[in-house]
């Protein structure tokens, strides 16, 4: 929980229009923006199939029903045609991270956001370089260790 509501903070939810999760596994970053903002469009994609079934027994659980799913590999899907995201949650990238990146500063807007919490020391290395690379500005690197376990590293980037 604390490292969730915490992505929400640097994600800006009360203050954004379009949210992108990417990854949305459970779908509690989604569920939890739109509990915070209702007028946010959600749009959460998740490579696989078996995480459409916990999302929605999760938003029967919490109330909360406006969250287009895109189900699929994240680079097969077409982006152009969704609304444009000011604020992006990355919560999985399939050990393509810096092509991710690279596809969201394409279309995101200036002063689009861009969440990503990082477990693995390459996880790590790879978004600050790739961000730097992009121009996009590191603003937030923190960690976080919960009880016993692993630590996490919370960074937000934005497009200047």
């Amino acid at each position: 929980m604390p490292v969730r509501l915490t992505s929400l903070h640097l994600l800006e939810v009360l203050h954004k229009k379009v949210l992108w999760d990417i990854g949305f596994c459970t779908g509690s970053i989604s569920i939890e923006a739109r509990l915070k903002n209702p007028n946010l469009k959600v749009i959460a994609f998740e490579k696989r199939e078996s995480c459409q079934l916990i999302m929605q027994e999760n938003e029967e659980r919490f109330g909360v029903f406006e969250i287009e799913k895109r189900i699929g590999d994240f680079f097969e899907q077409d982006i152009e045609e969704l609304p444009e995201p000011d604020t992006v949650f990355i919560g999985g990238h399939g050990g393509r991270l810096a092509e991710l990146l690279e596809r969201l500063v394409s279309i995101l807007p200036d002063e689009g956001i861009i969440v990503f919490n990082a477990v693995r020391e390459e996880s790590k290395k790879t978004f600050s370089t790739v961000c730097s690379r992009l121009g996009l500005l590191l603003v937030e690197n923190m960690a976080m260790t919960i009880d016993n376990h692993n630590t996490i590293h919370l960074f937000k980037a934005i497009k200047k």
